[in-house]
């Protein structure tokens, strides 16, 4: 069963509207249309993996911050670090 299409009436500036008539011209995309929707579905691909990554950088630091007030944590190598202070964190 196919998808419902939805139409939307948009306004480019020239610059967007000439570089995706090139595109189009090219043959990258046979329809403006799908040339539009590509670059939604790209900038949804985009989102999911900031999101993504965003969620990993959370994770290491609670990680981190539960490693220093569990005591593990020792010298930085090549530098003179020996320990870092939960209150320097805040």
């Amino acid at each position: 069963m196919p998808k419902e299409l939805r139409t939307r009436n948009i306004s480019l500036p020239a610059s967007l509207d000439d570089y995706i008539k090139g595109l189009v011209e090219q043959g990258e995309f046979s329809t403006y249309s799908e040339a539009i929707r590509n670059a939604i579905r790209q900038h949804q691909l985009l989102q999911r993996n900031l999101a993504w990554r965003n969620e990993r950088w959370r994770q290491a630091i609670e990680d981190g911050r539960a490693d220093l007030a569990a005591g593990r944590f020792g010298k930085v190598p090549g530098t003179d670090l020996y320990e870092v202070s939960l209150e320097d964190l805040e």
